[in-house]
Order: C-alpha cells, then sequence, then structure tokens
C-alpha cells in the first residue's frame, strides 16, 4: 500500500514529482522514490508490507519496456509467479513484479484481467509511449488525473499532489450539485474543474505525444469464473468468502481486524482468527450510553473469537477538532456521518497495525439497507404500493420527511428512485440554489454513472430493478462513497483497510445469484437471510441475529446543543466558503430550530458543514 503520483508527456519532471510524492507522504512513510527520464517521471511513497527489502517502486520490468508505480496489493502474486516462473526471470518477492512479469508475458489487457487484489496502477510503456492507468474491480483505491496546462498528463493517489504543482483545484458548480443529490461524487468526476478520478474496474491509455486516450473495461477472470459457478447455497458461497478472507492475510507483518458488534465483521473475523490466532481486533465508538455505540456486541464477539481486543473512545470534542483534518485528506464532499469517527478508529489502530481486515462490502450486494427492503417490497406488491402512494404522500407530507415523498413520487422510474433514496435535499430546491444548468450537468453524470456500473456486472443488472439496485449500489454509492472514504481516513495515518467482502470472485458471485436468494426475508423486515445462513454455520445466533445498528454518530444528542447552533449559523452565514458557491438557507428551507433534530436534518446540516469546510482546503 502506497502514494503514486507521476507526469508523462513534458521534459524535466523529477523536482515536480518529487514536490507531488511528498504532498502524499502520509501514504507511505516507509520511504519515498522518483524516477525521471526525458519525458517522464514517476514517484512512489511506500507503505512496507510485502517483500519489506526489496519491493521499491517505481519498478522497471527485465526488459526495461515497462516501468509501474503501483498502490494496493495483489492477493494472487505468489500464484502468478508460479505460473510465469519459466517465461519470466524474477530478482524481488514482490507483487509489484508479478503486475511487471504478467504485462510483459502477456500484455496489458490479459494482465490486469489476471490480478486479484485492490489497485490502483499506472504503467509507463517506454516503447509504445503510452501510460497505462487501472483501478480495481470495485474501485477500493482511488486514482486521478489531469491533463496539464502546456501539454503532457498527471496522475496522483490524491488531490493534493496536484496542488503541490500548481494545478488549479476550482469547486466546480456541477459536481457540488452531484453531492447534494446523491451525497458523494461519482466517478470520473471529483468536485475539483478538469480533474477527475479512474472508474471501478477501468482501464485508461493516455499517450504521451497528444490528447489521444481510450478507456475500457477490465474484466477480471475471477468474475468470469464466477459467472460459471452461482449455486445459490450457503456452503458455496462460505467457501468462496473463506478463499477471499485467507487470499488477503498475506503479508510481512502483522494483520488485525477492525470489528463492531455486527454480523459483516463478526463473520470475516472467525475466518481470519482460523488462519492467524494471533489476531488483535478494534472497536471505536462513544460513551456508553450512547445507542450508537457497540463495544458490549464487539467484546462479547472477541471473546468468543479469541482476539485480542481494543474499544476506542471517540468524544464530542474529537469529532469536532477532527472534522477539517478529515476533510483535508478526504478530498472530496462526502456527507457520510461516519467519516470522522473513521478518521480517529484509524489514527489509534495505526499506532499498532500496518494492516487489517474490515467487514465493509456485505451490505450493497447482498441487500442489506432500508431502500433494498423498499425495492423488494415493491417488485413484489408494486400494484398495491402505486395505490396507497398518493395517499402516503400526503401523510409525509410534513417537512423533515422529503426523501420518502421523493420515493414515492419516483415509483415508475427506478433512475430517479436512486437519487431519491440517497438525496438529503429536494431536487426543485437544488435546481433553486445552483441553477438549471448545474443540476441538469448533475443529473447527466449520475446517469452516465449508473450506465458504467450496470455494465460492471451486465448479467446481474439484466435481472430487474431489485437486482439493478443492488448492482447501482456496489460500484457507485460503494466505490466512490465508503470505499474512497475508507482509503483516504486510513491512509491518512499510514493504515491499510483490506476488504474481503470484495473479493472479486466472491462479491461478483453474490451480485449473480438469482434474486429471491438476496430477496429473501426482506419483505418481512429480515435482511441478508443467506448471507446471514453462511455466518450461522459459524457464529452464535445472538450474533447473527443481532440488530443492525450501522457506523452511526450521535448527531441528535450533538445537534440539540450549543455545538448544533454553532455549525447551523456556520454553514448559514454570508461569509462562510459555501456562501460562494451555494445558498445553504434555500437549501434548508431558512433557518431550522434545533429543539429536535430529526434524522433528515442532521444530515443536511452535517452534509453543509462537511461542505464548508471542503471548500477551505486549498484555497
Amino acid at each position: 500500500m502506497c502514494g503514486i503520483a507521476g507526469i508523462v508527456g513534458r521534459p524535466g519532471q523529477q523536482d515536480a514529482v518529487a514536490r507531488m510524492i511528498a504532498a502524499i507522504a502520509h501514504r507511505g512513510p516507509d520511504g519515498l522514490s522518483v524516477s525521471a527520464a526525458a519525458d517522464h517521471a514517476l514517484g512512489h511513497a511506500r507503505l512496507a508490507i510485502i517483500d519489506l527489502e526489496c519491493g521499491q517502486q517505481p519498478m522497471a520490468s527485465r526488459s526495461g519496456r515497462w516501468l509501474i508505480v503501483f498502490n494496493g496489493e495483489i492477493y494472487n502474486y505468489r500464484e502468478l509467479r508460479a505460473a510465469l516462473a519459466g517465461r519470466y526471470e524474477f530478482v524481488t518477492h514482490s507483487d509489484t513484479e508479478a503486475i511487471l512479469a504478467a504485462v510483459e508475458c502477456h500484455g496489458v489487457e490479459a494482465a490486469l484481467a489476471m490480478i486479484d487484489g485492490m489497485y490502483a496502477l499506472a504503467l509507463v510503456d517506454r516503447q509504445e509511449r503510452r501510460l497505462h492507468l487501472a483501478r480495481d474491480h470495485f474501485g477500493i483505491k482511488p486514482l486521478y488525473y489531469t491533463a496539464l496546462a502546456g501539454g503532457g498528463h498527471a496522475f496522483a493517489s490524491e488531490l493534493k499532489a496536484f496542488a503541490a504543482i500548481g494545478v488549479p483545484l476550482a469547486v466546480d458548480p456541477a459536481a457540488v450539485a452531484t453531492q447534494l443529490l446523491c451525497r458523494f461524487i461519482p466517478a470520473p468526476y471529483t468536485g475539483r474543474a478538469g480533474i477527475f478520478k479512474l472508474r471501478p474496474g477501468e482501464w485508461r491509455t493516455l499517450s504521451m505525444d497528444g490528447p489521444a486516450e481510450t478507456a475500457r473495461r477490465i474484466v477480471p477472470a475471477a468474475q468470469r469464473r464466477a459467472a460459471t459457478d452461482i449455486a445459490a447455497s450457503p456452503q458455496a458461497a462460505s467457501d468462496a468468502l473463506e478463499a477471499g478472507v485467507v487470499g488477503q492475510l498475506v503479508a510481512d507483518v502483522p494483520v488485525g481486524m477492525l470489528l463492531s458488534g455486527g454480523v459483516d465483521s463478526a463473520l470475516v473475523a472467525s475466518f481470519a482468527a482460523e488462519a492467524r490466532p494471533d489476531m488483535h481486533s478494534y472497536c471505536v465508538g462513544y460513551a456508553a450510553q450512547d445507542r450508537a455505540t457497540e463495544f458490549v456486541e464487539a467484546e462479547a464477539s472477541a471473546r468468543l473469537l479469541h482476539l485480542n481486543h481494543s474499544s476506542i473512545v471517540v468524544e464530542r470534542q474529537d469529532f469536532a477538532a477532527a472534522l477539517r483534518h478529515s476533510m483535508w485528506h478526504l478530498e472530496e464532499p462526502i456527507a457520510t456521518t461516519s467519516l470522522v469517527t473513521y478518521s480517529l478508529l484509524c489514527k489509534a489502530v495505526a499506532a499498532q497495525r500496518k494492516v487489517v481486515l474490515s467487514g465493509q462490502g456485505a451490505d450493497e450486494p447482498w441487500a442489506g439497507y432500508s431502500r433494498h427492503r423498499f425495492e423488494a417490497l415493491l417488485e413484489r406488491h408494486g400494484p398495491a404500493i402505486r395505490m396507497l402512494a398518493p395517499a402516503a404522500a400526503r401523510i409525509f407530507g410534513h417537512a423533515g420527511r422529503s426523501r420518502l415523498r421523493a420515493v414515492l413520487g419516483s415509483l415508475d422510474d427506478e433512475r430517479a428512485r436512486w437519487i431519491a433514496y440517497r438525496a438529503l435535499f429536494p431536487l426543485e430546491r437544488v435546481r433553486t440554489a445552483l441553477g438549471a444548468e448545474a443540476t441538469e450537468t448533475a443529473l447527466h453524470r449520475i446517469h452516465a454513472a449508473l450506465d458504467w456500473a450496470e455494465g460492471q456486472a451486465p448479467a446481474a443488472a439484466a435481472a430487474g430493478p431489485f437486482a439493478r439496485l443492488l448492482v447501482r449500489d456496489s460500484y457507485t454509492d460503494l466505490s466512490d462513497n465508503l470505499l474512497l472514504l475508507g482509503d483516504k481516513l486510513s491512509m491518512a495515518h499510514g493504515l491499510e483497510v483490506r476488504v474481503p467482502m470484495l473479493d472479486v470472485a466472491y462479491a461478483t458471485r453474490v451480485l449473480q445469484l438469482p434474486r429471491t436468494a438476496k430477496r429473501a426475508g426482506l419483505t418481512m423486515q429480515r435482511s441478508k437471510v443467506m448471507h446471514k445462513a453462511i455466518a450461522a454455520r459459524r457464529l452464535p445466533r445472538a450474533i447473527v441475529n443481532r440488530h443492525k445498528k450501522g457506523f452511526e454518530t450521535p448527531l441528535a444528542t450533538w445537534f440539540a446543543t450549543e455545538f448544533g447552533r454553532g455549525i447551523r449559523d456556520s454553514v448559514l452565514a454570508s461569509s462562510a466558503p459555501l456562501a460562494a458557491v451555494l445558498p445553504a438557507a434555500t437549501l434548508l428551507g431558512g433557518v431550522p430550530p434545533l429543539r429536535a433534530v430529526g434524522h433528515e436534518l442532521q444530515q443536511q446540516l452535517f452534509s453543509l458543514w462537511a461542505m464548508n469546510e471542503w471548500m477551505q482546503v486549498f484555497r
């Protein structure tokens, strides 16, 4: 795991790339390096996890044709090395060299299909003068790129690397509108004009001699194999998940576990603890009396699995102080209320571990959210719901339920409904605040992101609205919200977080299961039935059937105090950075009272607060 950056297509860039890498040195505290030639320079900040002595980058292939910088982990690198041993002379034990060997022996397209892992990579073809950029199938690792004024291209793991070489980071109003409509900014956009990020599973080729570029989709071999083996049985799914967890334990340093009180992380931990009995687990929470805290449940899971366990307590003052630091690292205006808590968790864990596993990634393919339950009900009882919808919309016509009204108003338009499930502000209010042009551009970008998502799992997406929602969530909300947050805020502290639930062979298999396997129980208020059947083979029912809490933050309590009034007034102030782009009072419908802060208002205030802080980054 590390940070990467580079400039191609223009001479004399070694010093510029050195500045880029220095700006993201937190991602790789074990060493910074730059390699330069006449018309390209690549840089690398290393967090040493595999082949601690000899895995330095940038790394050249044996022929000298290919030069790579790579962020992530390739879990099947040993298998690749074994398969290529007779055709390629290896000089390290690193996964980086396994990628180079596969490219040299099979070409870029075949090599990208062969590798199994989480990655963002840049590969220079010195012979054909091309730069190849690639992001893993689910987009676990981010990668940004831009065209430079005067010619050439730059890429980096983080936007602040571009700021280090004077690339303008102007706010993109259409991206702000996109965030207001879905809480994050789907790839290829970033919130900054002219700077883009690769989409999940994208392979982009840039010419070092001009503007020509192409974008293609990577189809992993593991995904193709899963498509031919989709038996809907708990044992088959369990075997695939176990293989994914064990495969992601590969490391030359100790591996820990992020453990909540829920079933997902406990299931991952159960497989991991069998393979590595010395596992240490970590849970974060608030004061013991707060309902969002899962310390008791996580400690119970840790005892059962014989894990050494630590509970990390977050106070309100820690949360407030850490928000700006978190937004500086996050770089995109994501409106997920748990982002600060996650950052503080990673900071504490990084003092003891370089690598941890997480239970993230089960809810999207397995239908773990309330929107998935509603979609299942709509698919099964559509006529009745459509008949009752007008009356329900009138009943919920009061303030604070705009999202529910929007969902009920889009029963015959599933893409509008996808936006309604997420939008914190009504579409017409966004249009009034930001204008028709920015809003229509945002809607166009959202539709393009959904198109790309459906192409990542076309067979699953063809199975109907419920299955399409899971596919869309897995390649948009997960990739460019939760996983982006997970990467940026863990790497801010030099911590690598792995997500075995998104092992390609396992997760794509889940998406391709018959929708009845994932819809089962949802219409009776039970979620992830088959997933929990897998867990029940290994864990007590008390863990498997715990009520889902999510990674919550006690904003309802906090916003009803002076703390909340300070937040509200800061986003409404005419001097706020936010005021230069959008009128917060228009979005909020005036100055909201804070006597009793409902869930929707909590999220609206947090979203505007986070965006206000984001706008101060790189000003």
